[in-house]
């Protein structure tokens, strides 16, 4: 793999406090956190608070090999979520407001902005003004040709059409379960069965591609032409926290490597299927 490859997260990274005790997580340190372990340069864009969370998961990340600089601290606490698991599914109380809804872009990430590849964003971390105009300042300052990665990431009731609809109009790909696509078609209108949604999806907001995970079920990949479906990787779940996360880094870490779709999202899933027969999103 390549380490001059760089990506960049930008959005929440947090506690989650899982019955087993505190993992960190948040879905683009996630993502980043399998980047790295990918080979890929991934840098997470980010907040903490001042405290004594905000230290450790500060110390946690340096040790997981994720680099801190471009995460800021500021007087909001530490994100946390608390998460329970029924069956291997996870449900999420997100603790309003957090470090991570106060983002600002570090002066020093405009150095490395020519070289990045992608940027990976989403809905969550948008739901305060404050990180919302970062993220979308971000968004206009990467290259031309840089990958434009929304994982939508819709959880409780921190997101709308508003938000949906201006991030859509950035992406380049979108990345969605089935749960959300459910929503999404109804914000937005769109009639249909999954395949007719996506292809609304794509032409409405000029996507180059949709990613459309489904749980048990598997995968879908929809390039504008071609509907292609992929199967879970075989695996004993633990849980699935962290599993899309670990799904969209596979897949990302591959079509800048040069992997065709195809590859890129089979991958996806046998990572994917590692991350849930394990504890916790970063294993």
């Amino acid at each position: 793999m390549n380490k001059n490859i760089y990506v960049l997260g930008i959005g929440e990274v947090l506690w989650d406090m899982l019955p087993g005790g505190k993992q960190c997580g948040g879905a683009p340190a996630n993502v980043i956190y399998h980047l790295n372990k990918l080979g890929i340069n991934g840098i997470l864009v980010s907040a903490v608070g001042s405290d004594a969370l905000g230290d450790e998961l500060l110390a946690f990340l340096n040790s997981r090999n994720i680099t801190t600089d471009f995460i800021s601290k500021n007087n909001l606490e530490t994100g946390v979520v608390d998460v329970t698991v029924s069956n291997g599914i996870p449900t999420y109380d997100i603790k309003y407001p957090s470090a991570w809804d106060a983002i600002t872009l570090p002066d020093k990430l405009a150095a490395i902005l020519p070289e990045v590849s992608a940027l990976i964003f989403g809905s969550l971390s948008q739901r305060d003004e404050r990180s919302r105009l970062s993220i979308q300042s971000l968004l206009e300052k990467v290259p031309s040709n840089c990958l434009k990665i929304f994982d939508i990431n819709l959880r409780q009731s921190f997101y709308n059409e508003n938000i949906l609809r201006t991030s859509l109009n950035f992406a380049d790909i979108l990345k969605i379960n089935d749960e959300e696509l459910v929503i999404a078609a109804q914000m937005f209108g769109i009639p249909g069965d999954t395949k007719d949604i996506l292809r609304a999806l794509k032409e409405k907001f000029c996507l180059k591609s949709i990613i459309l995970t489904l749980g048990a079920n598997g995968s879908m990949f929809f390039d504008g032409e071609n509907f292609t479906s992929y199967p879970v990787g075989p695996c004993n779940v633990v849980d699935t926290v962290g599993c899309g996360d670990s799904f969209l880094a596979g897949w990302c870490c591959a079509i800048l490597n040069g992997k065709s779709p195809d590859e890129a999202m089979r991958i996806g899933s046998e990572i994917s299927a590692y991350v849930a027969s394990h504890a916790g999103g970063m294993c």
